[in-house]
Formats: structure tokens, sequence, C-alpha cells
């Protein structure tokens, strides 16, 4: 067997044991698994009309309608279950993966550029973006289409592919507005990376980049005006300097990683192992520039009073994060070395996958379950939406009150509906309780509460606490019909027995 056909032969097997990880992936992935809360805002804004779909995404999303016109148009067909509600963000993340491939084709060999596609699925956010009825897999769809048009003008300049750059670009801002922390990158690395071209097609790259931000001037117009409400709409704690590690480099790949360093060191000492510098361009720039951004956001939720870090919201980073990795790998020389490491990541990648369990919210199972009893008492129902505490404003719009029972709109229930905040921190909510709960519960002689488990700002407590502790001081004893651990909890109340 010729050189050439040994590299053939290794790559086969590579190929092989890549389909192998995918299709642990695929097999495990939670297909059918009731919504999890912010999906069920998805079906809400997107059962109505498609006006409703335009103002209901504006005004309780914060973003604007392009993905969810997506639902809207799957439920028209009739196709209400969850696999089909998930199937756009599975497809939107598979061809996010053919694109890293031809992004990493530009930079690596073959087995390297397969190496990076596994590295992004097996991203724990990448998968939960694909699993997700929202709008993030395809902003990710469209900031990888941004990225790779971008490479492709620089490497070949023409204004067919700057203009599928602004195209993409513009998409992806309209798919998620904060995916737009792409374009500055790009703006900056276009510079660093490229300064010749820049040189030479400054006045093409100039004019096009306006263009696009005309084109994404209402957007921005939406962006100033959420600014007002950002406490509202921010839905995180403040993050940890431990979050900006794990965010940056996950733990379970540092694992991955050092494991597979050591080994190689240990099989190439006196062996001609070798770490050659790269001259097949500069991948690691675009993980740099990622990177910044992503040390961008962390500062904007440290410092200001609107934290948005959370991993869906910078699902753009781990881009440059898989290119990094066929970045580290790529340089280890010869090529037998390199191999061992890929084999020897995929082979924790692949023992990980199998024994992965998903965790979800069973709205759909608690709910049923209620359904089932066949009563005719109202039902205490809090979602978990921050909004719940405006409950007892006097200008509270009926279209809130919808906002707030979006996990019904999923999962109907015939009972009636008494809605519930959650923390109880605000003078509104507090005055609803007095005023329309406890006069409620004062003619119940029993009830059900399904609630929505999350941890309060600056307290030890959770909602579900919170909850059972105002029922308590009513004079009822309150027993969970769910999982100890569950988010979603099932409650039963009852007046106390004396001892």
């Amino acid at each position: 067997m010729t050189t050439t056909e040994n590299s053939k032969e290794r790559l086969g097997s590579l190929i092989a044991f890549a389909t192998l990880i995918g299709l642990v992936i695929l097999v495990k992935l939670p297909w059918t698994q009731s919504l999890w809360l912010d999906e069920t805002i998805s079906i809400w804004i997107s059962q109505e009309s498609g006006k409703e779909v335009f103002f209901r995404s504006l005004e309780f999303q914060g973003q604007s309608p392009l993905y969810f016109f997506i639902p809207w148009f799957i439920q028209r067909l009739g196709l209400h279950n969850e696999f089909w509600l998930r199937l756009p963000s599975v497809v939107s993340v598979a061809a996010s993966l053919w694109l890293l491939h031809r992004i990493a084709r530009l930079y690596f060999l073959p087995s390297v550029a397969l190496f990076t596609v596994v590295c992004f699925a097996a991203l724990d956010p990448v998968q939960v973006a694909a699993l997700s009825a929202r709008p993030y897999a395809l902003a990710l769809l469209f900031s990888m289409s941004t990225l790779y048009a971008w490479l492709c003008w620089f490497q070949n300049p023409s204004n067919y592919r700057l203009a599928l750059c602004a195209i993409s670009g513009c998409l992806m801002f309209y798919a998620h507005y904060l995916f737009a922390a792409v374009l500055g990158v790009l703006t900056v690395l276009s510079f660093f990376m490229y300064p010749e071209a820049m040189k030479k097609f400054w006045k093409s790259w100039i004019t096009t980049w306006f263009i696009m931000l005309v084109l994404m001037i209402p957007g921005i117009v939406h962006l100033f005006g959420l600014w007002a409400d950002r406490r509202q709409l921010s839905f995180s704690a403040s993050p940890s300097i431990f979050d900006f590690i794990q965010g940056l480099v996950p733990v379970y790949f540092m694992v991955y990683g050092i494991m597979a360093f050591l080994l190689v060191l240990i099989m190439g000492y006196g062996r001609g192992l070798h770490f050659p510098g790269y001259k097949y361009g500069r991948p690691h720039l675009i993980w740099i520039g990622l990177g910044s951004g992503l040390v961008g956001m962390f500062l904007f939720s440290v410092l200001s009073d609107a934290p948005l870090f959370l991993a869906r919201l910078y699902l753009w980073y781990y881009i440059g994060f898989a290119l990094l990795c066929g970045y580290v790998v790529a340089r280890i020389s010869p090529q037998p070395f390199r191999n061992l490491a890929i084999v020897v990541i995929f082979g924790f990648i692949f023992f990980r996958e199998s024994l992965r369990i998903w965790h979800g919210e069973f709205w759909r199972e608690e709910i049923a379950r209620v359904s089932a009893e066949e009563q005719e008492s109202p039902i205490l129902f809090y979602s978990g939406l921050i909004e719940a505490e405006q409950l007892g404003s006097p200008y509270l719009a009926s279209s809130l009150i919808d906002y707030l029972r979006s996990p019904l709109a999923a999962y109907p229930i015939p009972n009636p509906i008494v809605d519930l905040p959650g923390e109880y921190q605000t003078k509104e909510s507090q005055r609803y309780w007095l005023n329309e709960i406890v006069p409620l519960l004062g003619r119940l002689e029993s009830g059900t509460v399904i609630a929505y488990r999350r941890k309060i700002p600056n307290t030890d407590e959770s909602t579900i606490e919170r909850i059972t502790k105002k029922l308590e001081a009513l004079g009822f004893s309150v027993d969970s019909l769910s999982p100890k651990n569950s988010v979603v909890q099932r409650l039963k109340f009852s007046p106390s027995r004396a001892p």
C-alpha cells in the first residue's frame, strides 16, 4: 500500500469514527421531549396571524420576527409535534456543520477539518441550539455563512462574494440581534488578517458595510428602544470569572485536550514528535477575534445592569473555538501523532455522548396529569417569566397575561387559570397576592399549583420555596407531586391538619 493509500485508509477510519459519534449524538437527542419555557414562547408568538407574529416578537421577545415566521408556517401546515417544531433548528445546525467544514478546509487537511467539525458538534451549547425551537440555530447558520463569505472574498475578491457576506450579515442580525457581535469582530479582523487586500479594495468593503448598516437601521432603532427595558429583558445573574473560563474553554474540552496532549508526548518522546510553525493561514486569529467579542460580552454583563452572558447568546464564539481546536491539532507533526491525538479526543467525545442524559422541563407531562384529574377548580399557575412580577399593576395589558401563560399555548388545560407571581419582590406582586390570591384561597378548600422553579435573585430561595411558604402562612399544607429536582413542579395544597 502506497503512502497515499495509507493516508486514505487513516482518513477513512476517522470518517467512520466521526460518523459513529454523529449517530450517537442524533440518537441521544431528545427529539420529542416536552418543550422548555422559551420554546413555548415561540409557539405562543407564532400561533396567531402573521401580523400577531410580527408584533409579539418585537414586544415580548425584543427580537425581529424573522425566525418566528418559521414555526408559524409549520403550524399552518398542521404540524404541532415537538419534532417538527424543532426540525428547522436541527437543519440549521447541520448546515452550519457543512459550512464549518468548508471554512476548515481553507486552512486544514481533510482529517483536521473533520476533527474541527466533530469538536463543534460535541459542544453542549451547539446541541442545545439544535434541539430548541428558538432563533439561536438560525442565527448560528447565518454567522457561519457570513464568516465563510468573508473569508472567500478576501481569498478571491468579487462583488458576488461581498454581496453574499452582506446579505448573510443582515440575516444574522435579524435572526438574533446579539449575533451582530460577529460583524464587529470581522470588521477588526479585516485590517489585521488582510491588510494588503484592504488597501486595494477598501472602497468596495466600506460601501458594502455601509449598505449593510443602512439595512440594519430598523433593528438598531428597535435595540435603542429596548435599552429602556433592559432590566426586564435581562434574565441571568451577573457572571463570575468561572463562568467566563467555562465559556472560553469548556471544562470537558480541557480534559480532552490535556489527556490527548500527554499521551502524544509520551508516545512521541524520542520519535520525532515536534510542533512546527503553521504556514497555511492564521485560523487562530478568528478565535482571538471572536474571543475578544466574548470578553466584551462578559465585561458588559458584569458592569451593566443587564447581564446577558449565556452560552446560547454567544454561540457564535464557538466557531472560533472549533477552529482553534483544529489549529492546535494541525501543528502536531508527524501525521501519526496528529491522528493519535484526533482518535483520543474522538474517543472521549464518543464516551461522553454515549452517557449523556438530557434533563428537560416537563410542562407537557405535568399539565397532562392535571388535565387527567378532571377537576373544575382553578389552577394557580406560575410560568417562571419575570414579567409575572407586574401582576397587580393597574397598567397591566391583557396581552401580557397571554404571554405569561405561554406554556399553556403549547399544552392547553381545561381548568380556569389564576396567574401567580413567583418572587413577590415588587409592590405590585405583593398587592396582587393580598387583593386577588388571598381572597380566592379563602374560598378554596384545596387546589393545585403548577409552577416553574428558578432561583430568586439576591436570595437563597427558589420560586417554589417562596410560593410554598406563602401558602403555608395561610394555613395550607403543601405537597409536591413532582420529582424533587424537576424544574416544573406540581403542588397540591390543602388545609393543615392539627397535630
